[in-house]
């Protein structure tokens, strides 16, 4: 009778099986060996096993010795590696390290900008009252300030009144009137000295003067170098015409020396 061996290795529990297969009548007969659990009984089945492929004749017997000894070297290899994987499993890596959170501290806020000068350094004098004021044009204390006058510089023979509603309120030639607050004796007087025009700021300096309000009592007045006036901007005040009742707040200038 012709024997055909068949050898196979099931990775279920490390079991090796020698199983020697009947051809003619198609059933099966083996020997199955825990090769994972009993080295020992490993050993005698591979021994077992061994001696029937040595009794196998011709090609067939030949085959069987060779599959034995590839048998055995291949438990050794199961058995390692599942030591192995244990030994791996038994001491797993750490963890990761979680990243640390930094807390992104929020940008400082810029710091604001200054307010512009609006005084040029010179405060309100303490006797001053608005509501006292003796206007020599239209009295105007009464029109609400929408305009804000930034400041006023005096440069060579140039004064100029930053005020921001140059360009927003309406008129055709001229939509703005120059004011000074000036005390003479014991009183305060408000005059206009000149016309601005759409987008106008700057003036020549000289008409800063009574020769430009025209009205008593301030018909010869001249700027002092040292004391203080006050300007303002409003809409147009100097005589009937008028575009807007509207006004900036008030500046404060000390009257500079000039060379």
């Amino acid at each position: 009778m012709v024997r055909e061996y068949n050898i196979k290795i099931r990775n279920t529990g490390y079991l090796v099986v020698y199983t020697p297969l009947d051809v003619t009548a198609g059933t099966k007969t083996g020997t199955s060996v825990d090769a994972a659990n009993s080295p020992t009984t490993r050993n005698n089945a591979n021994a077992s096993l061994a001696g029937q492929g040595a009794t196998a004749t011709g090609a067939v017997g030949e085959a069987v010795k060779q599959a034995l000894e590839g048998v055995e070297s291949v438990s050794r290899r199961i058995l390692k590696d599942s030591h192995n994987q244990q030994t791996v499993e038994e001491h797993p890596a750490p963890a990761d390290k979680k990243e640390e959170q930094v807390e992104e501290k929020p940008a400082p806020n810029p710091e604001p900008k200054p307010e512009p000068v609006v005084d040029n350094g010179t405060g309100t004098p303490a006797d001053f009252d608005l509501a006292r004021v003796h206007w020599l044009h239209t009295d105007v204390s009464k029109w609400p300030v929408t305009s804000k006058l930034r400041s006023v510089k005096i440069a060579g023979d140039r004064i100029t009144l930053d005020y921001d509603a140059a360009n927003r309120w309406p008129g055709g030639g001229v939509v703005a009137n120059p004011w000074i607050f000036v005390k003479n004796g014991i009183k305060w007087y408000a005059a206009t000295w000149e016309w601005l025009r759409p987008g106008q700021t700057t003036k020549a300096l000289y008409a800063v003067s009574g020769s430009h309000i025209k009205r008593d009592p301030l018909k010869k007045f001249k700027p002092v170098p040292g004391e203080t006036y006050g300007f303002m901007v409003s809409g147009l005040a100097r005589d009937k015409k008028r575009n807007v009742k509207e006004r900036t707040n008030i500046v404060w200038v000390k009257w500079p020396r000039r060379k």
